[in-house]
């Protein structure tokens, strides 16, 4: 095998070698971090004695890599060359992975809260108290009495066993995860365009499109190895179109051909103009259009009124860039569409992911190479949770609660009465929260994800975790913002510690392998599920003796669906290093492309062409709070700092959170760069440095979404979010709010 090799390196070595990349408050941002030449070995010189299979835990691109282990310690990875997302590629928080596991602060051993103090407790105590606790809450109040809020950073297998856990045996449909918060819109745009989840495109399209439209994804930042491989590829080829829509100037931007600055939250009126050109100019085949699609002409008359002229008053895009980019997408040959949360996060979430999908449906631009709809997940395993039924609407093999036939064909492969799933979705995310208000949830379990940060309107929630009943979080890290508040705590085993699979953002499914033992007392979640549904006296439904027995099972599930997965065994994906589903037969090669035949998975086998309009966000500036929030991420961190929080490299380059506002309105309230400024929404307020650039449109604002309490004081963006949520995917508003800022 050839590796591109990315030996963990010493902290004065690293910054050394990285420092080409720009001063020590930007580098890095050029984001590939591809080969350090003869780069040092970890800090204790240990040269590696064995490399594993695995995968980053970090961002939806899935990169491959392997793990590196000397004396039983992960010193050391590399990035892997086969590996069809990454190519060998790692990026700086990929290349820092051994740290994670020995962090000061590793959750080691079970802690129960006694007298507001945690201490140390047997796994037996711990058990005892969380099955005890959970049978009379559900004795006493019904199994919707508890709820579990999981995340996508379980493995596939645990997921598919907790599921079928609280929906098969306990009876409660309360299952959610921090998935919602991220892919949830993505999904049903997906499924209500074309029919089923689960993106059309792979990451092999890149080096074979010739245009790029990038919406709603500072790629650079978000998903960094996708950036360089699109960079590296515009860079070799010069013809490569590249157009971002993003209300903020980023490095993603630095590459396009034509950036579309849009006002927050007003992609659907972009994208509906850009199709208005695309018909008016005849790039669309209407007669091949209509053999594949429904809705042609209904959407035409729909469009008409979204001219560029209209668009470029909602938009604040001039109507002439709107025109250039449509004529652009028409004449590509083939054009891929990524898109992320500036899409998702949205009250109208679903509808904005609806109108991308139409541009790809009007052009042709799908199911065949170099083009197509591609949703980058923010989670390595965001498809892995959807797809063994990780939210509160779904069953696995994407099968949906409240149609009858799926929950009796899950019930068969479990064995267990069909009655006993109940026929109506639970509560989602941000409702199992309100349910704990109104008194309706009394016990919820918390695993692998941190709600007190990554909730929007962190004031509220914190109210509403200090009020649970009976609150377990199950983590590798204690004290989180949210461990704080449990009464049990479960240690975790995680990345490199534990074996099972991941699928990343192109319906890939990736082993990953246990290099090294969890430490101290800490288990993987799929052992601390097993054994809690043997407590509670379900033990003949999970008789699984290791994790490639509860992927067996799963894949029984999948037979016959679009996520068909019977061809893929852990022999094959280890030595294949990740298949795409669907792969029905032992030997299929897989699917990296879907709908090569324009089939669909509709009644009619026809896409859906959806007349969307567009919509303000529900909170919009006023006298009051003039200005508009934006968050999002940073290159050097991930999700809410519990990993690269503590990692030197990363939280020395990007050390406190921000807020990036306009020169003229910086100067209108007299605010300079680097002052600390007060961020103040209707939910709360936050205290944060300002940086003064044109980075964003006058009128909005942004801040990074990674920090949280613990780290700083107020630096959370999520002090300020809105809890509002689309209609359709109850997916939260984190990119637009009302805010005013004062000089603190």
């Amino acid at each position: 095998m050839n590796f591109k090799i990315f030996e963990n390196i010493s902290r004065r070595d690293f910054i050394k070698k990285a420092a080409f990349l720009g001063a020590a408050s930007t580098f890095s941002l050029q984001a590939g971090l591809r080969v350090f030449d003869n780069a040092e070995a970890a800090e204790d010189s240990a040269k590696p004695d064995l490399w594993s299979l695995s995968l980053c835990p970090y961002c939806g691109a899935g990169c491959g890599l392997y793990i590196g282990v000397k004396d039983e310690k992960v010193v050391a990875v590399k990035g892997a060359e086969e590996h069809s997302a990454n190519k060998g590629y790692l990026c700086m928080k990929g290349l820092l992975l051994p740290q994670i596991l020995y962090f000061k602060d590793r959750l080691k051993t079970p802690l129960i809260k006694k007298n507001n103090k945690f201490e140390k407790a047997s796994w037996d105590e711990a058990f005892d108290l969380l099955v005890s606790q959970f049978k009379k809450l559900i004795g006493d109040n019904g199994p919707d009495a508890v709820a579990f809020y999981g995340s996508a950073q379980l493995l596939t297998e645990e997921h598919y066993v907790l599921n079928k856990l609280a929906k098969g045996c306990i009876g409660t449909n309360n299952v959610d995860a921090n998935a919602r918060l991220c892919m949830a819109s993505a999904a049903l745009g997906m499924i209500s365009s074309l029919g089923k989840d689960g993106p059309p495109a792979n990451y092999g399209d890149i080096e074979l499109a010739d245009c790029f439209f990038i919406a709603g994804s500072n790629m650079a930042e978000g998903h960094p190895v996708v950036y360089q491989r699109i960079a590296d590829y515009k860079a070799k080829k010069k013809s490569v179109i590249v157009i971002v829509v993003d209300p903020r100037k980023t490095i993603t931007t630095d590459i396009a051909n034509i950036h579309l600055k849009i006002r927050c939250g007003t992609d659907i009126a972009l994208y509906n103009a850009i199709a208005h050109v695309l018909i008016k100019e005849k790039f669309v085949d209407e007669a091949k259009v209509a053999s594949y699609t429904n809705g042609l002409q209904q959407l035409k008359l729909h469009l008409e009124k979204y001219t560029p002229e209209f668009a470029a008053s909602v938009t604040g895009v001039n109507k002439e860039d709107i025109i250039k980019a449509a004529m652009m997408l028409g004449s590509a040959r083939a054009a891929l569409y990524f898109c992320c949360m500036g899409l998702n996060h949205s009250s109208v979430g679903v509808w904005k992911n609806n109108t991308l999908i139409n541009l790809c449906l009007l052009t042709g631009h799908i199911g065949k190479p170099g083009a197509g709809y591609f949703s980058l997940t923010g989670q390595p395993n965001a498809m892995g949770l959807r797809e063994t039924g990780g939210l509160c609407h779904l069953l696995p093999g994407h099968r949906v609660i409240e149609n009858e036939g799926h929950r009796n064909e899950i019930a068969k492969i479990w064995g267990i009465d069909s009655k006993k799933i109940a026929p109506k979705p639970g509560k989602n995310a941000l409702d199992i929260f309100r349910a704990i208000d109104k008194g309706d949830i009394k016990g919820l379990w918390v695993m692998g994800t941190n709600p007190a940060v990554s909730l929007p309107d962190i004031n509220s929630t914190l109210k509403i975790l200090q009020k649970t009943g009976f609150l377990v979080v199950q983590d590798a890290y204690h004290p989180t913002e949210t461990s704080n508040y449990a009464h049990l705590v479960l240690p975790a085993a995680q990345w490199g510690e534990k074996l099972g699979t991941f699928t990343n953002s192109d319906r890939t499914v990736n082993l990953l392998k246990a290099s090294v033992k969890p430490q101290g007392e800490a288990k993987p979640d799929l052992d601390i599920f097993l054994e809690v549904a043997r407590r509670m006296g379900y033990e003949k439904f999970f008789q699984f003796k290791n994790p490639e027995e509860v992927y067996n099972e799963w894949k029984l599930c999948t037979q016959g669906t679009d996520v068909d997965i019977s061809g893929i065994t852990y022999a094959r994906l280890e030595k294949e290093v990740g298949i795409p589903w669907p792969c029905p037969a032992i030997d299929h090669p897989g699917t990296p492309r879907r709908y090569t035949h324009f089939k669909f998975y509709t009644p009619d086998g026809k896409a859906n062409l959806l007349a969307r309009d567009h919509k303000e966000p529900l909170e919009v500036p006023d006298a009051q709070y003039p200005l508009c929030l934006n968050s999002g991420r940073l290159v050097d961190h991930w999700m809410t700092l519990t990993r690269t929080g503590k990692i030197p490299q990363l939280i020395n380059s990007s050390p406190e959170a921000f807020l990036e506002i306009h020169p003229d309105d910086a100067e209108k309230l007299g605010v300079k760069a680097g002052e600390f400024v007060k961020v103040i929404s209707r939910r709360g307020e936050a205290f944060v440095r300002a940086k003064v650039s044109d980075i964003v449109r006058k009128g909005e604002v942004f801040m990074p979404f990674h920090f949280g309490y613990l780290h700083k004081e107020k630096q959370a963006a999520n002090l300020l979010t809105n809890p509002a949520y689309d209609a359709g995917s109850k997916e939260p508003e984190y990119k637009a709010c009302a805010v005013r800022v004062e000089k603190a």
